[in-house]
């Protein structure tokens, strides 16, 4: 944004990026849009199968850390019924490219870490129960 703001060239969608991830931030309590993002992220770890491909997971992670702060929606005046109706607003698919990857720069190894963690806690779970499970076989 410095960049633009002082006259030197950028690229137009990095811009753009930059504006969506001003308004997230201005828009949301940063705790929500953060959980947001790790919580994808131990989702692609944990069940890998929701997503068709990486394109498809970031799409996700784009859509879900802006829904928290509510900027991808827009609002219209609808004159038929008289009233203001919500609109999803679109940003170009070169300029979410731009903010998946400061989203992954930015949470990445976190989500993956935290998503390593639960998968111990998930095993150690199981392992406990069929523990104990023998127990309560041998007492019969």
């Amino acid at each position: 944004m410095d960049q633009a703001s002082s006259g030197r060239p950028i690229k137009r969608y990095e811009l753009r990026a930059a504006r969506e991830l001003l308004r997230i931030i201005e828009g949301a309590n940063s705790r929500p849009a953060i959980d947001a993002a790790l919580a994808m992220f131990m989702m692609q770890e944990l069940e890998p199968r929701r997503f068709r491909s990486d394109r498809a997971f970031w799409a996700q992670l784009v859509r879900r850390v802006r829904g928290v702060a509510d900027v991808s929606v827009g609002r219209r005046w609808d004159h038929r019924a008289d009233r203001v109706r919500r609109v999803y607003s679109e940003v170009p698919p070169k300029a979410l490219e731009y903010l998946q990857a400061w989203i992954v720069e930015a949470f990445g190894m976190a989500g993956l870490r935290l998503a390593e963690l639960e998968a111990k806690e998930m095993d150690q779970n199981a392992r406990q129960r069929e523990e104990h499970q023998s127990a309560l076989k041998e007492l019969e």
